[in-house]
């Protein structure tokens, strides 16, 4: 077969003229689609021509004429997009990709292809991975339409490094500014030009002003929700990314931050939202948040009203800029939250649990039996809002527990349980993992509201026994998510988000145990318990074993003999030895604070927690035979940085010496733990916050020296103690006791830091330390 006319000339190429004359010819004879459609030809073609310039024009025109020449296939149009980007990224240098890239990118943008790229196809992903894989080799920051950027988001979440490499937060930002100073030019009045550098930031725009604003808003709004989405995708980041990106987020101008406080009172809804949404996720990256929220605050409750009393068309917005749900007014508000902890009290003035239930009223239907990821997210966002407003005070819990989210709440426990039941073993669609996320997130929120309301006793004794709620509770933490068998990233995720979900089941019963908690004998406690066993086994992570093992603390605490029958059953000490040497201190401190509950009785549990601890050292080689259990209190006091857990131990010592005397006399024989109890009480006071954590400590020491010098009803014939060297039998008698304490520095040590203390709880326990010492060994 011959050559048709359109490859002959191919072979023959050799400048732009010829390609762009060849590209607006007649198809040839037997070449019914045209040259532009023949796509190996043009690989072929242009893999010959070693001129990059000459190649990279020919590629453009090419592009340019397959569009003119009437082309509205999108995929089609994506496909060559693709190819062409294939074609001559191989034959690139770094120094001529900027060029290309900045040409095509303008093409997209000129024809209105960059459209394309919001396309969710096969086709297009390809485009964009190929793109990025050449921008990813550059180092000169290049433009991009903001369309891109963000579809760059949507397919790839690592571009948000990518975006970082470039400078794109800097390029959004000098965009925005050049449409400001445009209409700051226009505006030609000196209340205009003066309102860039108001000091007084958000005040009322001219009218002059407001309408330049609103013929810009479809730029303006553009830029501004980009960078808000580039901030967001920065806040969301874990901890660990964060700290390697810590200088990544270029810092903004202060003239920056005031235009946009001025945008904030824009009337043109999307331009204030934009604004909004920058300001705070930025401030988010910054220490100084409460001001922007007190600045911003009232600019996100006028468009969540606006947005409720349909001024705008809400969802063409969203649509038309392609907002993610996480800058929503009500996420905004939510995120405001997080940071404040007087804007709670701010919408309690407010009224706005009122607000929140009329949402939720208005907008949800009970007899719906379907609800939208989007209505899902919205409704979530108002139960955490209510979680937020229940932390102030008794009478906001009260508000919450009467108005129509109970229901809603009601509802979406029992069909997540039900969800949970009949989860199916096999033959699990896409569509089923959508739909746990859906009441996964539901679910949450409402537990979020939960664990707020039952932080208050009228409320654990009404509101949480009137509704199912515990038996809900119980439900979910007993679903067993390995059952949850994903197979990609989007259902780890779910997963996840169930297993995070059970933590937090976990935390609202750790408030229902507590002692003056009518719920807490609706429980099973064999149940509990066992559960709790569950999740402290199999190396869980840290969130679930700090939940669970805040439950063990809560129902320990007020010596409740049934629980703790039960426990040191199921669970046993062991299992909490083995907490008390976690890495995470909050670990730590739980354990130690479960061991001072349970040394509350400690006439019985002192001496049995004392050969739990010998079961425990026996496999351990790092203990050796003559550490004890005080020993082990010793060893962790020395080696702890944080006060917290210091006064766990303390308490723990205290519980101790307040005990047997034989316990007494365990304290007093280790002169290593006395020292560090010295010096803990001779250590200087700092100035700062932590004093008063600082003066507790040494309470809790003069505490101890109370306890060892106090003077039992019995007699000095101790012949059933454990104790039976001649040194030890002398510790049994307090006169010995309170002698070896004034001996080794205490009494003088209390007394000199009594001295102008301005801790009253201190000065009056060293006070009676002091006198129990002297009046047990008759000292003057």
């Amino acid at each position: 077969m011959g050559m048709t006319n359109i490859e002959k000339n191919c072979n023959t190429i050799g400048t732009v003229e010829q390609f762009i004359q060849l590209c607006q010819s007649p198809p040839g004879k037997g070449d019914k689609s045209g040259y532009w459609n023949n796509l190996e030809i043009i690989k072929s073609t242009l893999a010959s021509i070693n001129d990059f310039g000459t190649r990279e024009n020919c590629v453009l025109h090419f592009l340019q004429h397959s569009s003119l020449l009437g082309v509205e296939n999108q995929t089609v149009i994506c496909d060559r997009l693709n190819d062409m980007i294939i074609i001559t990224q191989n034959a690139m240098t770094e120094s001529t990709t900027a060029a290309f890239c900045n040409k095509l990118i303008l093409f997209c943008k000129d024809t209105e292809t960059e459209k394309l790229v919001l396309l969710d196809t096969q086709k297009t992903r390809l485009f964009v991975k190929q793109l990025m894989i050449i921008l990813k080799t550059k180092s000169t920051p290049i433009y991009l339409s903001s369309s891109i950027c963000k579809f760059f988001l949507l397919v790839d979440p690592g571009a948000f490094n990518l975006f970082l490499q470039l400078n794109i937060a800097d390029i959004i930002y000098k965009k925005y500014r050049d449409l400001w100073n445009q209409i700051m030019h226009d505006a030609e009045t000196d209340i205009d030009r003066k309102l860039q550098n108001n000091s007084a930031i958000r005040g009322s725009h001219s009218v002059l002003v407001d309408s330049k604003i609103s013929f810009y808003s479809q730029s303006l709004s553009q830029y501004l929700f980009l960078y808000a989405y580039i901030l967001s995708s920065s806040n969301d980041r874990s901890v660990h990314q964060k700290k390697n990106l810590e200088h990544s987020i270029i810092p903004i101008p202060e003239e920056f931050i005031i235009c946009l406080l001025s945008l904030t009172a824009a009337h043109k809804y999307e331009v204030s939202w934009a604004a909004s949404s920058v300001l705070i996720e930025y401030s988010l990256q910054k220490e100084e948040k409460l001001d922007v929220v007190r600045l911003i605050y009232t600019v996100v409750l006028e468009l969540i009203s606006r947005e409720r009393l349909s001024q705008i068309n809400f969802r063409n917005i969203v649509l038309k800029y392609n907002i993610p749900l996480s800058l929503t007014p009500l996420s905004l508000l939510v995120k405001l939250l997080e940071v404040s902890p007087n804007l709670p009290i701010l919408l309690n003035d407010l009224d706005y649990i009122q607000t929140v239930n009329d949402i939720i009223k208005t907008d949800y239907n009970f007899d719906d039996k379907s609800m939208c990821r989007v209505d899902s997210y919205k409704f979530s966002m108002c139960l955490t809002i209510l979680s937020f407003m229940g932390v102030t005070d008794d009478k906001a819990k009260l508000n919450i527990s009467k108005g129509d989210a109970n229901n809603f709440i009601s509802q979406t426990l029992d069909i997540h349980c039900k969800m949970l039941q009949q989860w199916p073993s096999e033959k699990i669609t896409t569509q089923h993992w959508k739909v746990l996320e859906v009441s996964n997130q539901l679910t949450y929120a409402s537990c979020l509201v939960l664990r707020s309301l039952s932080r208050s006793a009228a409320l654990l004794r009404t509101y949480f026994t009137s509704y199912k709620y515990i038996e809900f509770l119980i439900r979910i933490v007993k679903f067993n998510t390995s059952l949850l068998k994903f197979h990609d990233s989007f259902e780890k995720k779910v997963f996840m988000h169930e297993n995070s979900l059970q933590t937090l089941v976990l935390r609202v019963i750790s408030n229902l145990v507590i002692e003056f908690s009518a719920t807490r004998d609706q429980l099973n406690i064999d149940e509990l318990l066992h559960l709790l066993n569950g999740f402290l086994g199999n190396e869980p992570n840290d969130d679930t074993v700090i939940a669970s093992l805040s439950i063990i603390r809560n129902a320990l605490f007020g010596n409740n003999k049934v629980f703790k029958k039960k426990f040191l059953e199921i669970v046993r000490l062991d299992k909490i030895f083995q907490f008390c040497e976690d890495s995470n201190v909050e670990i730590q401190i739980l354990s130690f604070n479960t061991l001072r509950n349970l040394l509350t009785d400690s006439f019985t549990d002192g001496s049995y927690i004392y050969k739990e601890f010998d079961k425990f050292k026996t496999p351990r080689p790092k203990y050796s035979y003559d550490i004890d259990f005080v020993e082990f209190l010793r060893i962790h006091l020395q080696s702890s940085k944080s006060t917290k857990l210091t006064l766990s131990i303390c308490y723990c010592l205290i519980h101790l010496a307040a005990s047997t005397v034989d316990n007494k006399v365990s304290l007093l024989r280790n002169k290593l733990l006395l020292q560090e109890l010295l010096d803990l009480l001779t250590d200087p006071v700092p100035s700062d916050a932590s004093s008063d954590e600082i003066w507790e400590i040494k309470t809790c020491i003069a505490w101890v020296v109370i306890d060892l010098t106090y003077r039992e009803e019995t007699t000095d014939n101790y012949s059933g103690s454990r104790y039976s060297n001649h040194s030890e039998i002398d510790l049994l008698n307090v006169s010995n006791r309170s002698s070896l304490l004034i001996r080794l520095g205490f009494h003088d040590a209390l007394k000199k830091m009594a001295v102008g203390c301005p801790n009253l709880d201190f000065t009056e326990r060293a006070g009676k330390a002091i006198f129990q010492m002297i009046v047990s060994t008759g000292s003057s």
